[in-house]
């Protein structure tokens, strides 16, 4: 059983990071900046054991990273997985605030 909750323990701390990286990345068009948030994307639609915030996520890139959000978006091909990341719309205030809460409760 303390296998299990060290086990999402780690999972939690390795999703916080990973989110944290993402909003390092620099705001540049950059193909590697495209790469690494496309990975980063990638690997946040792949965590099973917990729900990642991704509309917070989208929402908050497109307004605290422009230029890297619509290059990122622009790289991808229009049946790429990720198309529906990038048409997700929403108040970055209210997004700031649940990614914060969700970050604190991690």
């Amino acid at each position: 059983m303390s296998q299990t909750v060290s086990s999402l323990v780690e999972k939690k701390r390795d999703l916080k990071r990973l989110i944290q990286s993402i909003f390092e990345i620099p705001d540049q068009d950059s193909i590697n900046n495209i790469k690494v948030l496309i990975q980063h994307l990638n690997h946040l639609l792949r965590v099973k054991s917990l729900t990642p915030p991704l509309t917070e996520i989208m929402i908050l890139l497109k307004e605290q990273k422009p230029f890297l959000y619509h290059a990122t978006r622009l790289a991808i091909s229009k049946n790429s997985h990720l198309t529906l990341l990038f048409e997700i719309k929403g108040d970055p205030k209210l997004a700031a605030q649940r990614l914060e809460e969700y970050l604190n409760k991690l």
